[in-house]
Order: structure tokens, then C-alpha cells, then sequence
């Protein structure tokens, strides 16, 4: 009788064994698919995050060109205006035609333009901001033509210049 109750405990044993392998394996392939499925799901994830970052590339560069095309239209009207100017005799009413000021902020040139256009845009701009200074008194032309009003003009021409260069080899 010992040796029935031995082999039915030893069946019994055999049975849980099996049982318990069997939810074991279940849970490992359980275990397996859910791996699967969270590597997918992060290869889609990674590819996403490729394509939100070529877009966010693509946005700044448009961003970077509509820029570009506003400073060398703002650039370009100062430029003119003071090549008109050396080769007229109507001042005022060519320095009254100029811009106020050029319209970028230090922000947009940080973000979207190249350390050496930064610099030169930048020059240019405040230089121009102190021939506006300089030259006009409440928005109306004030100057007299002498030798530094002269250089002023080659001065911020020749930067106007530079700008539309170092914008137009840069991409």
C-alpha cells in the first residue's frame, strides 16, 4: 500500500510538474510577444521621431530662406538707395527713402543663420543704426555733405554689400 501511495504522490508530483511547466512556458511566450510587439513599437516610435525631426529640419531651413529673402530685400533697399545717392544730387530725398531700420531679430539670426552671416549681418545692422542716428533727427534727413558723412555712406554701402554676398553664397 506504501508503494501505491508512493506512486500516486510521484503521479501527482509528475502532473503539478507538468502543469506548472506548462504555465511557465506560457508566461515565457507571453513574455516573448510582448518583447516583440515593444521592439515594433519602438522601431515605429524611432522612425517617427526620424520623420518629426526631418520635418522640424525642412521648417528651419524655409524659415532659414524666408529670412534670408527679407534681409536681402531690406539690404538691398539701403544698398541702392546709397549707390543712387554718390551719383545724385537729390540727398534728402533719397536718404528719406531709407529703411528705419533692419528687421531681424537677434533670436532669428542665433537660430537660423551661419556664424560668419551672423556676424556680418550684425555689423551691418548696427552700423546702420548709427548712421540712422547720426544723419536723421525725427525720422528727417539731417546732414551736411561733408568727408564723414561720405565715408558713413561707403561705410554702410560697402557692408550692404558684404551682406548680400555672404547671404547669397550660403545655401
Amino acid at each position: 500500500m506504501m508503494e501505491i501511495a508512493h506512486l500516486v504522490v510521484s503521479i501527482c508530483g509528475v502532473i503539478v510538474t507538468g502543469v506548472f511547466s506548462y504555465f511557465i512556458w506560457q508566461a515565457n511566450k507571453q513574455s516573448a510577444n510582448a518583447a516583440e510587439g515593444a521592439t515594433r513599437a519602438a522601431e515605429e516610435s524611432a522612425s517617427i521621431s526620424k520623420m518629426m525631426l526631418e520635418m522640424q529640419e525642412e521648417q528651419k531651413q524655409n524659415i532659414r530662406q524666408q529670412l534670408k529673402r527679407d534681409v536681402i530685400k531690406q539690404i538691398n533697399a539701403i544698398e541702392r538707395n546709397l549707390s543712387n545717392m554718390l551719383s545724385t544730387q537729390k540727398y534728402s530725398e533719397i536718404m528719406s527713402r531709407l529703411p528705419e531700420e533692419i528687421n531681424i531679430t537677434n533670436l532669428e539670426l542665433a537660430n537660423y543663420f551661419l556664424e560668419e552671416e551672423i556676424a556680418i549681418i550684425y555689423k551691418t545692422r548696427s552700423t546702420y543704426e548709427t548712421y540712422r542716428n547720426d544723419y536723421f533727427k525725427n525720422d528727417i534727413p539731417s546732414f551736411s555733405m561733408d568727408e564723414k558723412f561720405i565715408h558713413d555712406n561707403k561705410t554702410v554701402l560697402e557692408l550692404t554689400r558684404d551682406v548680400i554676398i555672404a547671404l547669397t553664397i550660403h545655401g
